[in-house]
């Protein structure tokens, strides 16, 4: 959709490839590789708040409610930010900027896929009640787990490394 309606709006058709129906054809080339850019950046980012969990909704987790994931989306943010509008950035990246009509397009085609993805994990987790974790159920066996955690635990500590170590030892000189 952004990049249908980019080539439109910014390159004369659809498809982009007429060059004499726009005065620019190089800088409306730019404001279309800038909306691509932009979309693909700002929607990934917020598909990351609504992966935070597999299977409750971004609301009942908290939208902003993990620190790091702040840290690291706002971060990312300025930084596609710094590379798309910032003079000497933007024409390394190609870019131009952006009406603000553009720039709606592209933070609504964003949300998008947030909305499509908490949907789906509205109705298969809270209406047809699927169980994530029976995906896992062959490689995830909790009482398994807690075994071999004891396990490495009880061979990682000094008492048992030291006790190894003297029996091990105690057969050597037996020899």
């Amino acid at each position: 959709t952004v990049i249908l309606l980019g080539n439109h709006w910014h390159l004369g058709s659809l498809k982009g490839k007429d060059q004499e129906a726009v005065d620019d054809y190089d800088e409306g080339l730019q404001k279309v590789r800038m909306m691509f850019i932009l979309l693909i950046n700002i929607s990934e980012l917020l598909l990351g708040f609504s992966h935070r969990s597999p299977d409750r909704s971004i609301f009942h987790v908290g939208v902003f409610s993990g620190k790091w994931m702040n840290y690291a989306a706002f971060s990312s943010m300025g930084i596609i930010v710094l590379f798309t509008h910032t003079p000497g950035l933007k024409k390394i990246m190609r870019t131009e900027y952006l009406d603000w009509q553009s720039y709606l397009l592209v933070l609504i085609t964003s949300i998008f896929p947030v909305i499509v993805h908490e949907i789906a994990k509205t109705l298969l987790f809270e209406k047809w009640n699927f169980n994530v974790y029976s995906l896992y159920k062959y490689e995830y066996d909790p009482q398994k787990a807690s075994e071999l955690l004891a396990a490495s635990v009880h061979a990682n500590t000094p008492a048992a490394s030291s006790t190894d170590e003297g029996k091990k030892n105690d057969g050597d000189e037996a020899c």
